[in-house]
């Protein structure tokens, strides 16, 4: 990783010029029970002056934020640096059996960092760097920047410090980004803007967490509204073998698989 800074200097790098991918590596358990963490490569596009997108590679290859999407981490997450703001767009409440394209949300944050700096420093991913924590979702984060990178972003939703998050991790260690690479990028990358649309639903955080957890004690309710309205009768199959008949039965099946998948996920990034 010593190459990454020494490509800075030999490139004549230059942070407010020129479009950069940041690529991170993401580690996470979603699963408390699981002492195996998930990863994850992320992007990090930054347009100078005007924001970033940070979304996984998987996302950002398919282009597409649909349920056949494979990538573990979906949201897409936009920051705005000109007004401050932060969005996170997802389609949260997906089923596996859907009438319907599943409904895009944009949760609208106005996020305030309340960094805690400390003069330690040390060595990651190549770069010198100094160290920041601060309480954000329920959790405490421990950050590693880097002043060489004078840019106030970072992974998710993290950012404010002067200088790019090479890595953060929460307390616990069951969450944690690291920097793996950076390279300019000469012709367009994804901005805040490319992720506006009037079919998309805008929520502020609250309401959303509100959804969240209905979603969370009835997963199906959608679906079963779909299903009456629209007097189709459905059936579950596996490798030819009818796993449920009628629309009653898929309903509870459907519901049964998606409760259990919810209990696994009793980690999330973020606990309130």
């Amino acid at each position: 990783m010593k190459t990454l800074y020494l490509l800075l200097i030999l490139l004549g790098f230059s942070v407010n010029a020129q479009n950069l991918r940041i690529v991170y590596e993401y580690n996470f358990k979603l699963d408390s029970l699981n002492h195996q963490p998930d990863q994850e490569l992320m992007y990090l596009d930054i347009t100078p002056n005007v924001g970033s997108v940070f979304q996984s590679k998987t996302t950002h290859d398919s282009d597409s934020l649909k349920v056949s999407n494979t990538a573990k981490i979906k949201e897409i997450i936009t920051k705005n640096y000109k007004e401050n703001s932060l969005e996170t767009i997802s389609q949260p409440f997906s089923t596996p059996v859907m009438l319907r394209q599943p409904q895009t949300y944009v949760v609208e944050q106005n996020l305030k960092y309340k960094w805690h700096i400390s003069e330690e420093r040390d060595t990651i991913s190549g770069f010198d760097t100094q160290t920041a924590t601060m309480s954000f979702g329920g959790r405490k984060w421990k950050a590693w920047f880097t002043s060489v990178l004078p840019i106030q972003d970072g992974p998710y939703k993290f950012g404010g410090l002067p200088g790019l998050i090479v890595k953060i991790e929460s307390a616990d260690k069951s969450h944690s980004f690291i920097l793996k690479g950076l390279k300019k990028i000469k012709g367009r990358i994804p901005t805040p803007k490319d992720y506006k649309s009037s079919s998309y639903i805008k929520l502020s955080h609250k309401k959303f967490k509100k959804l969240e957890e209905e979603f969370k004690k009835d997963p199906v309710r959608e679906l079963r509204i779909d299903l009456m309205n629209s007097q189709a009768e459905t059936s579950i199959t596996k490798n030819g073998v009818v796993l449920s008949d009628g629309n009653r039965n898929t309903l509870k099946t459907i519901k049964k698989v998606m409760l259990e998948k919810m209990s696994k996920e009793n980690n999330p990034i973020e606990l309130n």
